[in-house]
């Protein structure tokens, strides 16, 4: 098993090593039940948060995987919610998220999540990248430990909920011995 019910799990590489596009084509695997490398996955919906990724680049890497997979594009909002920071503000999903990101401390995303699984509340939220949304340094434990908690509270109330978060690893600089 990859993720279960209740989870809170986190997806790390190096900033352009591909995690955005491992997601997509995980979310179209959820969203239609496909089985996904090898291991059998429950049809659900998936609530994405990007942070980094254009739109039209959004669209155009969902749409191939859909056409690889011989698949429809996932219907947005009701079985892909998606939320893109770098995507037109007219966008609602857009829109919610320019709108929570503008606002100091983590109020305001954990409640876009928790508004957004009140409609899924069996979804699979990606955010991507964690440190983006939350404006963190995801080196700093005093940083990440009070966001895990909250995190861990909002999904208290959607046990059937499933969070992935991704987070760029730093590259190692060569200059320190």
């Amino acid at each position: 098993i990859l993720l279960r019910e209740g989870d809170l799990a986190a997806f790390a590489g190096s900033f352009g090593m591909g995690k955005t596009p491992v997601l997509a084509d995980l979310a179209l695997h959820l969203v239609n039940g496909l089985n996904w490398c090898g291991r059998r996955v429950a049809q659900r919906p998936v609530i994405l948060i990007d942070c980094e990724t254009p739109g039209s680049d959004f669209r155009k890497t969902i749409k191939a995987i859909a056409s690889r997979l011989g698949v429809s594009t996932p219907v947005v909002p009701d079985e892909l919610d998606v939320y893109l920071e770098r995507d037109d503000s007219r966008e609602k999903g857009t829109a919610a998220l320019l709108s929570a990101v503008s606002k100091l401390g983590h109020s305001s995303k954990l409640n876009l999540i928790a508004a957004a699984l009140r409609s899924k509340p069996n979804a699979v939220v990606f955010i991507d990248p964690l440190e983006m949304l939350f404006r963190l340094d995801t080196c700093k434990k005093d940083q990440v430990m009070p966001l895990y908690r909250e995190l861990r509270n909002l999904q208290s109330q959607f046990s059937h909920a499933v969070i992935l978060n991704t987070f760029n690893l730093r590259k190692r600089d060569t200059k320190v011995k």
